[in-house]
C-alpha cells in the first residue's frame, strides 16, 4: 500500500530559528506537520501544529504483525506539540471515522463509528470509548492511561463495562488450541502500571456461548527456553504433581489477577481429548468461581463448577463409538491450582440387552419357558464414575437398571447386577462386554446358558458386524462412482440337525448411467466357510442377481425393470433362476391426499430405488 508523497520545505528565518512544513499526501495518508523551532544557547522550544488530516486504518493494519487484518475507515485529528524535545507539551485529540478490524486471534469484527480519543500532557483520555461487536451489543472504556511521570511505565486508570458482548467468533482454522462463540458481561478495573498491571472485576458468560478446547497430542520436542531444568523423582508422585502444576504457569508474569466468574447454565464446553479418534468431553453447568492470578504467573480458583447435563463420547479405533450422558449433580470443585480440582462426575451409558448369558448359573437345568423370559432384551446403565483430581483422575465403572425395571423377573437380574458390583474383575469384564458389544458375556466362556454358541457364537456374530462397517468404510473411502456394499454374515447352522458355522459375504454393487437414468445393481453372495446346503454349482453363483431399472421419468414414478435372480424354491424345485421384465409405480407419501398432488422433483440427486415385489 502507497503511503503517500511527501513534501519537506525548511528554511532558517534567523540564526537559530527554523522554519518547516511537511506534507504527506496523494496515498493512505493525508497530514500537515507545520511549526518553528528555535535554538537559543542551551535552550531549545519547538512550536508544532499536526493536521491529521486522513490515515486509513489498513495503512495501520500492515505494522501489526498480522493483529488485525481487514481494517476499514480512517483517523484524523489534531495535536499541538509545544515546549521542549526533552520535556514536550501536547495537547490534541484524534477521531475514529467508521472503523471497523477484525481481531485474527478471536476472529470478531470490531467498530469504532465515531469515537474520540483524547491526548494530553497527562495521558490518553478515554470518555466512554465504545467498541462494538458483530450483533451491534457495546463494550465500554472510561478513564485515563497517565504518561506524566513515565512514557515508557505509564498509569492505568480504566474501567470497562460490557453487556452480551462477542469476544471470541472463531472456527478450527483460526486457532488450534480454542474456538468457538464467547459472549459476557464485563465489569473490570485495570490499575497499577505497564510494569505490574492490576486487573479486578467480575465477568459472566452468558446464554449462547459455545467453546471448545483441543487437548494438543503428547509430543517430544526441543525447545529453546531460558530457566532452569527440575530433575524430578518419577517415582515421587508429589514430585510429578508440582512439575506439572508448574508447567501450567502462564507467560503473562507480573499480571496480578483477581476476579470472579459467573457460568451460566447454557454455556457450553467442549474438550476435545483425542482429535483423531474423535473422543470428546461436553459439559454445560452453573459456576460462581474465584480466580486469582499472582504476578510470578501463578493461577489459583476456589468454587465449585456444577454440571447439569453433558456426555463423554468414545470411540474404540473407530470401530465402537458410544456416548456417556453425564448425570445431573457431578461437579468439580477447586481450592487452589486449576488441576487440582477435586472430580465427582458419573456418566452413564444406557443400552437394552438379554440377561440369559448372564444367568448363566441360575438357569442351569431350568426349562425352555423359564429361559425364554430371561431372552428379553431389559435395560441398563453402564456407570463411569471419575474421581480423584483432574491431575490424577481415579476411574472406576459399575452397573444399574432403572428403578422400574429392577424388579423384572422376580428382581433376580437387579440382584445378579449387584453381586457383580461388589467383584471389581468379573464387573470390568461385563462392562467392557456391554461397551463393545451391547450384550453381557457368558459365565461359561465354552458354552452360553440357554444352549447353542456360547462366546464362539457371540465373537462371530460381533467381529462380522465390526468388518462389515469396516468394508463398507473403506469402499466409501477409496470406491468413487458407485456405490458398493459389503455385508458379511457369520453364524451357527442348524439346518441339518447338528451345528455348522457359517460366513457369506454378500456383495452389492450399484451404479446410475445415462444421466441417472438408467440404474445398474448387481448382487452376490458368496459362501466363505461352511458348506451350502442347497449347493447347485453354476454361472449364477458368480454373477449373482442382477436388476436394470430404466426411469421413464425422472423423477422414477414410472420405471421398467428387467430382472434376474437366483431363488431357493424348496426341497422339491431347490434352487432356480428367475427371470422377468415388469413396470413399476413408486410414490412416497404421507397421506392419502398427496398421492394426487404433482410431485416435487430434485435436480442433481439419484432418486430412490425402492425394493418392489414383482408380478
Amino acid at each position: 500500500m502507497q503511503v503517500g508523497n511527501l513534501s519537506l520545505d525548511a528554511v532558517s528565518k534567523s540564526k537559530g530559528n527554523y522554519a518547516a512544513n511537511l506534507v504527506i499526501s496523494g496515498g493512505a495518508a493525508d497530514l500537515v506537520l507545520d511549526g518553528s523551532y528555535s535554538v537559543v544557547g542551551d535552550k531549545t522550544s519547538m512550536n508544532l501544529d499536526l493536521d491529521l488530516k486522513s490515515v486509513e486504518l489498513a495503512l495501520i493494519e500492515n505494522f501489526t504483525n498480522k493483529a488485525i487484518s481487514d481494517a476499514e475507515g480512517t483517523i484524523s485529528g489534531k495535536v499541538k506539540i509545544t515546549g521542549s524535545p526533552e520535556k514536550p507539551i501536547y495537547d490534541g485529540s484524534f477521531q475514529f471515522r467508521n472503523a471497523t478490524v477484525t481481531v485474527t486471534a478471536v476472529n470478531e469484527r470490531f467498530t469504532l463509528a465515531d469515537e474520540q480519543l483524547s491526548v494530553r500532557n497527562q495521558g490518553l483520555y478515554f470518555d466512554r470509548f465504545t467498541i462494538r461487536d458483530s450483533r451491534g451489543e457495546s463494550s465500554a472504556i472510561t478513564g485515563r492511561i497517565d504518561t506524566e511521570k513515565s512514557l515508557t511505565n505509564p498509569e492505568f486508570f480504566l474501567d470497562i463495562d460490557a453487556k452480551d458482548f462477542r469476544m471470541l467468533n472463531s472456527t478450527r482454522k483460526d486457532n488450534d488450541m480454542y474456538f468457538g462463540s464467547l459472549l459476557a458481561d464485563l465489569d473490570i478495573a485495570v490499575r497499577g502500571n505497564m510494569e505490574k498491571p492490576i486487573v479486578t472485576g467480575r465477568v459472566r458468560l452468558n446464554r449462547g456461548s459455545n467453546v471448545t478446547f483441543i487437548i494438543p497430542e503428547t509430543q517430544v520436542a526441543a525447545v529453546d527456553k531460558e530457566g532452569v531444568v527440575v530433575f524430578v523423582n518419577m517415582k515421587d508422585s508429589t514430585a510429578q504433581d508440582s512439575a506439572v502444576i508448574d508447567a501450567f504457569q502462564t507467560d503473562m508474569f507480573g499480571l496480578q489477577l483477581s476476579a470472579v466468574i459467573e457460568i451460566d447454565s447454557s454455556t457450553i464446553f467442549t474438550i476435545v481429548i483425542d482429535e483423531q479418534s474423535g473422543d470428546n468431553l461436553l459439559i454445560r453447568g452453573e459456576a460462581n468461581l474465584s480466580v486469582d492470578m499472582e504476578a510470578n504467573g501463578r493461577i489459583g480458583i476456589s468454587g465449585e463448577y456444577m454440571i447439569l447435563g453433558g456426555h463423554y463420547e468414545m470411540s474404540l479405533y473407530e470401530i465402537v463409538q458410544r456416548r456417556f450422558e453425564l448425570t445431573r449433580g457431578s461437579r468439580i470443585t477447586w481450592t487452589g491450582e486449576p488441576l487440582r480440582g477435586a472430580l465427582d462426575l458419573t456418566a452413564l451409558y444406557r443400552t437394552k440387552t438379554s440377561t440369559v448369558d448372564l444367568m448363566g448359573s441360575q438357569l442351569a437345568g431350568a426349562d425352555q419357558a423359564t429361559i425364554n423370559r430371561y431372552r428379553q432384551d431389559l435395560p441398563f446403565e453402564v456407570l463411569l464414575k471419575i474421581k480423584g483430581t483432574l491431575l490424577r483422575p481415579d476411574i472406576s465403572f459399575g452397573l444399574d437398571m432403572p428403578e422400574l425395571q429392577r424388579n423384572a423377573i422376580g428382581g433376580n437380574v437387579y440382584n445378579k447386577i449387584q453381586q457383580l458390583n461388589e467383584n471389581e474383575s468379573e464387573l470390568n469384564k461385563q462392562v467392557f462386554s456391554l461397551i463393545v458389544l451391547n450384550r453381557f458375556l457368558p459365565e461359561d466362556l465354552s458354552q452360553a446358558s440357554g444352549g447353542g454358541g456360547g462366546a464362539n457364537e457371540m465373537a462371530r456374530s460381533s467381529v462380522s458386524k465390526l468388518l462389515s462397517s469396516q468394508l463398507n468404510s473403506l469402499s466409501g473411502k477409496y470406491i468413487k462412482g458407485i456405490d458398493l456394499d459389503f455385508n458379511l454374515d457369520s453364524y451357527t447352522d442348524y439346518q441339518t440337525g447338528a451345528a455348522q458355522n457359517r460366513t457369506q459375504l454378500n456383495v452389492n454393487l450399484r451404479k446410475a448411467l445415462l444421466n441417472d437414468r438408467l440404474i445398474v445393481s448387481v448382487g452376490s453372495q458368496l459362501d466363505l466357510e461352511g458348506e451350502n446346503p442347497n449347493d447347485q454349482p453354476g454361472a449364477g453363483d458368480i454373477i449373482g442377481d442382477i436388476s436394470l431399472d430404466y426411469l421413464l421419468v425422472p423423477d422414477g414414478r414410472y420405471r421398467l425393470r428387467g430382472f434376474r435372480r437366483n431363488e431357493f424354491e424348496g426341497i422339491i424345485d431347490g434352487q432356480i433362476i428367475v427371470t422377468g421384465l415388469s413396470v413399476a409405480y413408486n410414490r412416497d407419501f404421507d397421506n392419502i391426499r398427496e398421492l394426487w398432488k404433482k410431485p416435487v422433483v430434485i435436480k442433481d440427486s439419484l432418486p430412490e430405488v425402492k425394493e418392489k415385489k414383482e408380478d
